[in-house]
């Protein structure tokens, strides 16, 4: 569709886009300014990223494991699942019961209700935390958005801490254990020096044993990270092998990082395979030593480890102690709610400019909608391009209230286009025949083809030319009403034998005008109109006038009329852009199209009122009786002519 079609449409169907454009805007009017004003108070909260404590006797690993899972998970993780903490049950019922928040019966809230009202976002490419909630009350605004904080601080708070109870509780039962495991270190190293007195190792042996016990602890590191190396990777790939993980936003990043995962756990294995090696070769080394000194070794080797086992694990228990009794949370409110000045919503301004311009889209979409069901031809084109005929002339709608008969006012532009139908009429080859009848017809009722035939008819008698006008539409008489004058017989009379044909022939005064109604309806007009007595009639009206008209009815309403369009030299076609569609011209070309008749043209009545105007008319118009000027010369000569008479 081109801009000049649009802009087409809205010429035609503006009504309907105004008025869809004040419905929305008044809509939204009403709205804004009878709505609640509902303000909004919100805070914002800090996720702190928590250290995992390397724990010994394989808890490093897990708290490696844990770490690396954390990284693996992408940077949004664990803030969508403290936004997912932030909307449970128990966190809402108590902010429910701390703020004393009631629905329009006055009973508690329901922490469905106080969910949908809370809105909880995550600050971009940060660890924060937006949480938001909106009320008619401002104050409750506030109130409700910081007890929400407050309480979901304290929630994380107890966490951690249960957290942190759990872990010391383990480290205290692995600090026992270790604890008695030292001791039955040392006393075996003190059994053996009562057994062979004072006794202590070589340089050497101290070297290797020394030696051993750092390899021994790098082993056990190695196995931690290695433990935690592999179960990342099988979570990694329990996520990725999950139904439509595929379209998950962290896929690729998963992916990326079991890549890692598994060369780092490659690179774990070699290092394992290395350390092991040196064990076994200063265990090769310690064993070439004398027998009491390499037993002098291995208890001191044992004792070492599990004193430094020991050392570990005390350390890492009172660092639980010291973080268990600081009551640590890894939630900080960095910004806690005010009471806001302004309501949020309704936005008046924002509101009433996007009605307008929703307003103008629904109403350009109803303009739209009503055109295509409109099944009126929208222009001049497309009736051309239904009826691929000549045009014959423009007959303008008569202004309201008067009476359409070029009698009325033979000088106006509504009897001028009657002239110029004429005009082109005779330019046809059937036209110029020494006799000649044509029929006027339309597609459907109520175009005006009576009234259009009459006052074509009316034309040709001015003129001299002996003209009659029959009216064969024996269903629907309106001759009396267009000329005003009684008229009790017609053609039915004569068809049925009760009137001869100068009885039913009236004279227009004045002119050369024979009218021929169609008398008295009958109760079976295709019969009349198809017989042997009609078509008598027909020949003698065009023996005995130079010109026939002829009135029928609609060519696709009734069926005789296609068969009295074979008697006549042609046929004209109005339209009434009024009443006419798009499918009923249609039908009327495919009638009429392949049956080698002669189409003189087309008229297209009342033009005016439907977006079409005649092109010939309305800049001309002649001037009224008692206003006309004497040419300039002839003024001149009066007014010379006076000064000389006086």
């Amino acid at each position: 569709m081109g801009l000049s079609e649009v802009l087409e449409v809205v010429r035609r169907r503006g009504l309907a886009i105004v008025g869809m454009f004040l419905l929305v805007v008044a809509s939204a009017g009403v709205y804004v300014f009878l709505a609640t004003p509902q303000y909004e108070a919100d805070c914002k909260l800090l996720l702190v990223e928590d250290k995992p404590l390397g724990l010994g006797l394989g808890m490093g690993g897990a708290a490696l494991g844990s770490d690396l899972l954390v990284q693996s998970l992408g940077k949004s993780d664990p803030i969508a699942t403290q936004m997912e903490i932030v909307r449970t049950r128990p966190i809402l019922d108590r902010v429910i019961e701390l703020a004393g928040l009631t629905d329009r019966d006055g009973r508690p809230l329901t922490a469905a209700a106080l969910r949908r009202r809370v809105r909880v976002e995550a600050v971009r490419n940060t660890n924060l935390i937006a949480v938001s909630y909106r009320s008619a009350d401002p104050a409750q605004a506030a109130r409700v958005v910081n007890t929400l904080a407050r309480v979901f601080t304290e929630r994380n708070q107890k966490l951690n801490q249960e957290e942190l109870a759990s872990t010391g509780a383990f480290l205290e039962s692995q600090l026992s254990r270790q604890k008695q495991a030292l001791a039955e270190a040392e006393q075996a190293v003190l059994d053996f020096k009562k057994r062979h007195g004072s006794f202590s190792l070589e340089e050497e042996a101290q070297a290797l044993v020394s030696a051993q016990v750092q390899l021994e602890a790098r082993r056990r590191e190695l196995d931690a990270d290695l433990s935690g190396a592999r179960a990342v990777r099988s979570d990694l790939q329990s996520r990725m092998e999950a139904p439509g993980a595929v379209s998950d936003r962290f896929y690729s990043y998963w992916s990326t990082t079991a890549e890692q995962t598994n060369g780092q756990i490659t690179g774990l294995l070699a290092q394992q395979d290395t350390v092991r090696a040196q064990i076994e070769g200063l265990g090769t080394s310690l064993g070439k030593l004398p027998p009491q000194e390499v037993e002098l070794a291995r208890l001191t080797r044992d004792e070492s480890i599990a004193a430094d086992l020991y050392t570990s694990l005390l350390q890492e228990s009172e660092e639980v102690r010291m973080n268990e009794a600081a009551k640590i949370a890894s939630i900080r409110l960095v910004e806690p709610a005010v009471v806001p000045d302004a309501p949020a919503s309704p936005q008046k301004v924002t509101y009433l400019l996007a009605a307008a311009c929703v307003g103008l889209l629904l109403g350009f979409c109803a303009a739209m909608i009503l055109d295509r069901l409109d099944d009126a031809p929208r222009s001049l084109e497309e009736v051309k391009a239904l009826l691929p005929y000549d045009i014959l002339g423009y007959i303008p709608a008569a202004r309201s209230g008067s009476r359409p008969w070029i009698g009325s006012d033979p000088q106006s532009a509504f009897s001028e286009a009657f002239r110029l139908v004429l005009a082109n009429l005779r330019f046809k080859p059937a036209a110029r025949e020494k006799r000649f009848s044509f029929m006027v017809t339309s597609a459907t009722a109520g175009e005006g083809k009576s009234t259009l035939a009459a006052n074509l008819s009316f034309t040709l008698g001015t003129n001299g030319t002996r003209a009659a006008l029959v009216s064969l539409d024996l269903r629907r008489p309106s001759f009396d009403a267009i000329f005003q004058s009684p008229m009790d017989r017609g053609v039915t009379d004569y068809l049925i034998g009760e009137s001869k044909m100068e009885e039913i022939m009236f004279r227009e005064d004045g002119r050369s005008l024979t009218i021929i109604p169609s008398g008295s309806i009958p109760p079976n007009p295709s019969e009349l109109v198809t017989s042997h007595r009609l078509r008598e009639m027909i020949r003698t009206l065009s023996e005995s006038f130079d010109v026939v008209v002829y009135d029928t009815p609609p060519i696709t309403l009734v069926a005789e009329t296609l068969d009295l369009s074979r008697q006549v030299n042609g046929i004209v076609l109005v339209v009434d852009l009024s009443v006419a569609t798009r499918g009923s011209l249609k039908a009327m070309n495919e009638l009429i199209g392949n049956k080698g008749l002669t189409i003189l043209g087309v008229i297209l009545n009342k033009v005016a009122g439907k977006g079409f105007h005649a092109p010939y008319y309305g800049a001309y118009r002649y001037a009224p009786r008692g206003e006309r000027r004497a040419p300039r010369g002839r003024r001149r000569s009066d007014a010379a002519r006076g000064e000389a008479s006086a």
